[in-house]
């Protein structure tokens, strides 16, 4: 597919402010060759093919690319909510410049097959760096096939339905011997019901099927338990139950932002597994995400289209955009005051490419990959989902009004973003061959 018009950089200055490690800095960063190859003082000069000069503008500041380690882009035979194409466009436009895609596809990653299929089409069709996790196998055959061929893949991915599958425990032994990432959407289906009330489902979706739910999962494993990363934790208690087992956790700003309210004046538009929880819940994750104890954020970006979400509320289907929104809504922490950016940068960009076992991105350094995303902290603006790149025009935070975005994207040294216009890249990567060696 053709994605448009390129701007290719060979050599890049940027001159402002950056977050560098724990502080930001005012000097110049020197992109070449798709690289970073230096960080030097404001007065430092070179001939460059593009100078972007921000020195007078203290409120722009440059940060590491987004890394969104929980994505569903759909594609295959759910194109018709979104495809690579037009996740990546949102994605770029949301200053994030790295994603890794979930496995419920239809037909779904759970074959090697299947699972190079769609990075072939990530490898057609993306505008940023992309990854995969694989599904549980129904088969030890597929298991031994997937295992076989990790290299290429980002990790597993294990959903309620798949508390059940046999090869399940081979799953979680095999991620173990081979050290990947194992990703747990934790809730217990033996412990989970649905409602037709908007507002009412935390009541019988609980945190305490959550908690079983992490439980369990570690049970099955052991002794062999993988490295296990809790996906979208919706409460204090969550983190703290996957901190006891040493999982690393992500958050989603609707669990931070929205609560079982939202859900019951917008209905399907605000449903989502697990579901938004009354306030008291939310003011007390804050806290925990305040306090650090929170290690990524990702955007369970989950696109539907309008008319079904427009079904009824007990059967409309669970998850809403948010590769657009993560960045201002994370920026306008900032300005709240609830965070500081470098600690937005070890959520969004640092702690994921750990967590991932990624090396050389996350972070603004000489010899890392030069994906950056600047920002300008101070611009105003409202989310309107008929503006997003996305197929799915909806979002929960419709008129929301933030207070900071980014304002360009850059990825591999190439310009595919800027002040609202997107360019084609000049190279995507499938980051599983930045995984670092055992």
């Amino acid at each position: 597919m053709e994605r448009g018009a390129k701007i290719k950089m060979k050599k890049m200055l940027y001159k402002g402010k950056f977050v560098f490690n724990d502080s930001i800095l005012q000097g110049t960063i020197l992109l070449e060759n798709e690289k970073i190859t230096g960080i030097h003082g404001p007065a430092y000069s070179t001939d460059a093919d593009v100078v972007l000069d921000y020195q007078t503008q203290p409120q722009v500041v440059a940060i590491p690319g987004l890394i969104d380690p929980h994505t569903h882009f759909r594609g295959f035979n759910l194109s018709y909510k979104e495809d690579e194409y037009t996740g990546t466009r949102g994605a770029v436009k949301g200053g994030c410049t790295t994603i890794v895609e979930m496995p419920n596809t239809q037909p779904k990653m759970d074959r090697i097959q299947t699972i190079y299929k769609k990075l072939k089409e990530y490898e057609k069709k993306s505008f940023v760096d992309y990854g995969v996790y694989a599904g549980v196998p129904s088969s030890i055959e597929n298991l031994e096939e997937i295992l076989e061929h990790f290299g290429d893949i980002m990790g597993f991915k294990i959903f309620p339905a798949d508390y059940s599958n046999p090869c399940l425990k081979a799953t979680l032994n095999g991620a173990y011997d081979s050290n990947a990432l194992v990703i747990l959407h934790a809730e217990d289906p033996d412990l989970t019901q649905e409602c037709e009330t908007p507002g009412e489902r935390w009541k019988v979706r609980t945190i305490e099927s959550v908690l079983s739910a992490i439980n369990k999962i570690y049970a099955i494993a052991y002794p062999k338990v993988p490295r296990m990363h809790l996906a979208h934790a919706s409460s204090a208690e969550e983190v703290l139950e996957a901190k006891r087992h040493n999982y690393t956790v992500e958050t989603i700003p609707h669990y931070l932002l929205l609560d079982s309210e939202t859900e019951r004046k917008l209905g399907s538009f605000a449903k989502i597994n697990p579901p938004l929880r009354p306030q008291t819940v939310v003011q007390q994750l804050v806290e925990v995400l305040k306090q650090g104890g929170i290690d990524a954020i990702g955007s369970d970006h989950a696109p539907h289209t309008v008319e079904e979400k427009s079904a009824p509320f007990i059967e409309a289907p669970s998850g809403v955009p948010g590769i657009e929104v993560t960045l201002p809504l994370m920026l306008t922490m900032v300005n709240w005051g609830w965070l500081t950016l470098p600690q937005v940068v070890r959520l969004t960009s640092t702690n994921p490419a750990s967590i991932l076992g990624l090396e050389r991105v996350g972070k603004i350094a000489p010899g890392y990959v030069a994906n950056l995303t600047i920002v300008d902290l101070k611009v105003k603006g409202v989310i309107l989902g008929e503006k997003f790149e996305s197929k799915c025009k909806h979002t929960p935070f419709e008129n929301f009004k933030h207070v900071g975005s980014p304002i360009t994207t850059i990825l591999h040294g190439d310009i595919v973003y800027r002040d609202g216009e997107i360019f084609a890249p000049g190279h995507t990567l499938n980051v599983s061959k930045l995984k670092k060696q055992r």
